[in-house]
């Protein structure tokens, strides 16, 4: 069983809903219209010099070879750097202790910082995360990197709320 079959839909503001097997899909057409093949290095020693040619690997590169490796790994990943987002930079502008990241979205929402899309999205792939741990294969490479497209929008959202509790901040100190 994928992961967009064991989470089958997520209600939304106004009482719309929305299957997160209808965005994978989507997002499936998107990739395959679109995809790129990586050079394949055969010897160790071609392995060394490119390693000695790389720039400091990035998030998503790092991401993409875990994915390779194990797309739960992955998942958990991706979703452990949400957490410290959350945890580490909004709760201390925020100055709310709370052992839990879903208190800081929440509190996000209740102060207009960001909205209740952004709390639902935060709790699918909290759900999607625990399915990943907790369900140690099964997950496919094509769901791994679906989950990547919606972390990186939910790392958007929370680093525009981020940026607007700093701008608040340096309002207070002035």
């Amino acid at each position: 069983m994928g992961l967009a079959e064991r989470l089958h839909e997520i209600s939304l503001p106004g009482g719309a809903k929305a299957t997160l097997e209808k965005e994978l899909e989507t997002a499936r057409i998107i990739e395959a219209h679109s995809e790129q093949s990586l050079p394949q290095i055969t010897q160790d020693s071609e392995l060394q010099e490119v390693r000695s040619r790389v720039v400091p690997e990035t998030s998503e590169s790092k991401y993409l070879r875990l994915v390779m490796a194990s797309p739960e790994a992955a998942i958990i990943d991706a979703y452990k750097d949400i957490e410290e987002l959350v945890m580490d930079k909004i709760a201390p502008l925020l100055g709310v202790h709370a052992n839990n990241p879903s208190v800081i979205v929440n509190e996000l929402v209740r102060r207009e910082l960001t909205d209740s899309a952004t709390l639902n999205l935060f709790g699918v792939l909290r759900s999607a995360r625990n399915v990943a741990a907790h369900q140690r294969t099964g997950i496919s490479v094509d769901e791994a990197l679906d989950y990547w497209d919606h972390i990186q929008n939910l790392a958007s959202k929370l680093n525009f709320a981020l940026g607007r509790l700093e701008v608040l901040a340096r309002q207070k100190e002035k």
